[in-house]
Formats: structure tokens, sequence, C-alpha cells
């Protein structure tokens, strides 16, 4: 089966986006959808096809067809289409995932066949996605790519062709990538641990941070970090995306002194009863590049006798 799933940029009025961004955004985005078939059923093999674009605040035309040989369920489909609408909402709407499944529901009319069992199945299959921490990051790399360009200020997933979707995440939603603003606040999330082992926490910040040793390799290798707040560290990249393009030359990292990444990094912390100690770093998302300025020289080469 097919499943229709737009994603619309809302734009400047009058203005059209940079090629460039509207391009890593679909490809992150096509990214992030197969990461979570996978994470809803790992033999959920499916391919995202382009069916074209719409002027004016763009909306990229495209479905999810089933690729693998082995069929999922149709519940399946559904909790995956309702778990990417709801990474462009506003906030408001974040605890509804039945408002997303009503859009499905009053758009689809072959869905109107789907049981109330049926339902129930998929709202808990998309309750537990949204409480997956990985999920939400998928997401959060759409967002990251569409906010390199001022001229995009906002995005939605509709499940109709043609139509508005029911919720358009703005552009306080996505991450600003200017390594001259103020770093983002710093959150702080509590997160479970076994009985008896102290409380923990992931502090999430936006960080300029110098490359001291990449790992140019496939794999779980630690690249090598630093930066002004937390000194020298070694942290694993997860942003899959990046690693991909780096490693196969799509993207590119000058190997000089200096170079920068901006990038989102999570510190995992344990209290030990004094003091909160680090027990590892992550780099989730690399959200842009920066080489270091290169001192030309004052006299240029004499030029070579005729």
């Amino acid at each position: 089966m097919a499943q229709y799933l737009g994603l619309y940029f809302d734009t400047v009025e009058g203005e059209y986006p940079d090629l460039d961004v509207v391009a890593r955004t679909a490809l992150a985005y096509s990214n992030a959808i197969k990461m979570v078939a996978l994470e809803l059923d790992p033999r959920f093999d499916i391919v995202i096809r382009v069916d074209g674009f719409s002027p004016g605040s763009l909306t990229l035309h495209s479905f999810i067809d089933e690729n693998g040989k082995i069929k999922v369920k149709r519940t399946t489909f559904y909790a995956l289409a309702v778990v990417v609408m709801m990474w462009f909402c506003e906030k408001v709407l974040d605890y509804s995932a039945n408002l997303f499944l009503d859009e499905l529901l009053n758009n689809q009319p072959e869905i109107v066949k789907l049981s109330a069992d049926d339902i129930e199945k998929i709202a808990i299959r998309v309750h537990e996605l949204n409480e997956n921490p990985k999920v939400n990051r998928y997401g959060e790399r759409v967002r990251v790519e569409a906010g390199r360009d001022p001229v995009v200020v906002g995005l939605g997933v509709s499940v109709s062709r043609g139509k508005r979707p029911i919720s358009v995440a703005k552009s306080t939603w996505l991450y600003p990538v200017d390594f001259d603003s103020e770093p983002l606040p710093t959150t702080i999330e509590q997160v479970g641990v076994p009985v008896g082992t102290g409380p923990a926490r992931v502090r999430r910040l936006r960080s300029l941070l110098t490359i001291v040793k990449p790992a140019l390799v496939a794999g779980r290798r630690a690249w090598r970090f630093s930066s002004l707040e937390e000194g020298e560290f070694s942290a694993r990249v997860t942003d899959n995306l990046f690693l991909d393009n780096l490693l196969n030359g799509v993207d590119f990292v000058p190997m000089v002194e200096g170079v920068k990444i901006l990038a989102i990094l999570e510190i995992y912390e344990k209290w030990n009863g004094e003091v909160w100690v680090v027990q590892k770093r992550m780099v989730t998302n690399v959200l842009s590049v920066k080489s270091p300025s290169i001192q030309g020289t004052l006299f240029p080469p004499t030029a070579p006798p005729p």
C-alpha cells in the first residue's frame, strides 16, 4: 500500500527557499521516515517517492510505498503517518495524537474500514514512538535542515494532496543556524535509572565545538572535540545523515586546524551524592560546519620568467 505524506514549507510571501536547503530537508525527511519505519517493525522496508511540487508556500508531494516482500499491517502504516505529522505541530497540539488520526480518517475514506481495535493499536504505537527520544531526534533533524534558510518560516505534513496541514511548526521551532548568535539555553531532562543507582539526567545544549580528532570510519568510534564550556572530551557522533554525507564525500569538512561545528550536544550525567558525574557525551545533530580563516601571503609569488 502507499500513503501520501506531503512535506509543506511555509515561506515568506513572495520569496522562494534556497534549493540546497529544500534538498537537504527532503533528504533528512526521507531518512527520518525510514528510521521510524524500522522502529515500528524491522521488516518495514519502504521507499519515499516524489510526485512533484506546488508553488507558493512550497509543498513537496511525496508518498511512502511498501518496498519489501514482507507485508506489514495497515495499522503500522498509519501509526507512521501520525508520528510524522506530529513532528511538525504547534506545542498546544502535542498531547493530541487523536487530532492527526482524525485527519487521516476524514481525508482517506478507505481508512474507515479500520476497526475500533485497530485504531486503538495505532494510538498505542504512536504513544510508544513519541516516548522514544531517538524518534523525536529524527524529526528534529528535518527542522534543523529547514532552519538554515530564513525564508522558511514553518513546516508541516499533510495527508491530503492540495490541502494545508492541520498544524504547522513555526520558525520558533526551527533551529537557528548562526555561529554568531547566543547559545540556546541548556535543557535538562531527568531520565529513569535502576533503583539504587542514584538520579540521572541528560543536558542538551547547542554548542560550538572544535574538531580535535575525527573518526572517519563507519561505526561507533568516538570523535575528539573541545569547547569553552566542556574543555576537551570524546563524544560519539550519532547524526547519521551528517556521517553518511561526510564518509561518502557529499559534505566536505576540511582537515585543518581550527575547524568548528555547531551542534546539539547531549551530556549524560549521574548524581554520586555530591556532584553530577558525566557518563557519556553524544553529538546528536550537526547543524553547520565552519572552516577557520586562512591567512593569505602579503606578497604574491613572483611570476615565472617568460
